[in-house]
């Protein structure tokens, strides 16, 4: 299964889970209020070019809003956010890559943002 099918499934199980969940439908709506915020500063990737090709469907966590795959660099997490339509790279949470997989450093959070955050493009955007 591609990267893309088993995000895309994710978001519609979770979009079920929202009306049970208090919790679930504040993450959902924070993820949203950033999308719209700083979306337009974020370049697009497809995310079956970043996400491990060989991944195994054990291997992808979920908690709340967010999936975290193994991406195609070694020691480097693809965290796709649900809600948002977004991902980044990180190893730990602390140092972000860029799509490339160079690490990006030593800049404010707001440049980090813009440069370590990538909107996931639709299904019929990967296919045009």
């Amino acid at each position: 299964m591609a990267a893309k099918e088993y995000y895309s499934e994710n978001v519609q199980a979770r979009l079920a889970e929202l009306a049970s969940s208090a919790y679930l439908k504040h993450a959902w709506e924070a993820a949203r209020k950033e999308k719209e915020r700083y979306s337009g500063q974020w370049a697009t990737v497809n995310i079956n070019r970043i996400v491990d090709p060989n991944f195994d469907l054990s291997s992808v966590r979920i908690n709340a809003r967010k999936m975290f795959f193994p991406s195609i660099y070694p020691g480097i997490t693809v965290v796709a956010d649900i809600a948002g339509g977004y991902l980044c790279l990180t190893d730990d949470g602390k140092h972000f890559y860029s799509i490339e997989g160079k690490l990006i450093n030593e800049v404010s959070k707001k440049k980090l943002r813009r440069l370590a955050h990538y909107r996931i493009l639709k299904k019929e955007e990967m296919e045009a």
